[in-house]
């Protein structure tokens, strides 16, 4: 149901492979050296869905990579410390990329064992329009006890695509020690 795709998939995907940072001060794409071999790419429905409150929640806004990065480097340039959806690199420390891996896996441990109220806040409705259809935005609200089923019986893969990512993630850094960060660029 939900892929981890080995490389680069340059649809509408989040890309999360390890990168080297070339500089510190006024960082653009070109600054970075990627790690195509071990990129994976994940679905921007997947991120969004079950991934991004993970990618927020351990984003880090005084790294300095992060607090540094900028589309351009004139003297008017806006530097973007928040995490930022698209076609820019959000930096994690192998550290803080270890941590989120373990909060993902928790998380997926929870919603096996204690189901749908681990999800975190404002996340249910998207899960309820994923796995319903005829379900949107505006009308999801309307009989969410009768929508809960469809959303229950796929905790299982929901739960394990969450812990392929954190795998994933985790084989990236032990087969690259030597970079620096884990990047996460969304399309």
């Amino acid at each position: 149901m939900f892929e981890i795709l080995k490389g680069h998939d340059s649809g509408a995907s989040f890309w999360i492979q390890p990168v080297k940072v070339l500089k510190d001060k006024c960082i653009g794409n070109n600054d970075v050296t990627e790690c195509p071999e071990k990129e994976i790419s994940l679905d921007e429905e997947d991120v969004h869905d079950f991934l991004c409150y993970f990618f927020r929640k351990h984003f880090d806004k005084t790294l300095v990579y992060n607090c540094q990065r900028k589309e351009d480097c004139t003297e008017n340039a806006v530097m973007k410390p928040y995490f930022e959806w698209y076609l820019t690199h959000n930096f994690y420390t192998y550290e803080t990329a270890e941590k989120m891996c373990r909060d993902i896996e928790i998380f997926a441990d929870n919603l096996e064992r204690v189901g749908l109220d681990c999800i975190p806040d404002g996340f249910l409705k998207y899960w309820l329009i994923r796995f319903n259809n005829n379900i949107t935005i505006e009308n999801w609200e309307q009989n969410i006890d009768a929508l809960k089923p469809n959303v229950i019986k796929n905790i299982p893969v929901v739960a394990d695509y969450c812990r392929k990512v954190a795998d994933a993630i985790r084989a990236m850094m032990k087969n690259k020690p030597d970079w620096q960060l884990i990047s996460v660029m969304g399309p």
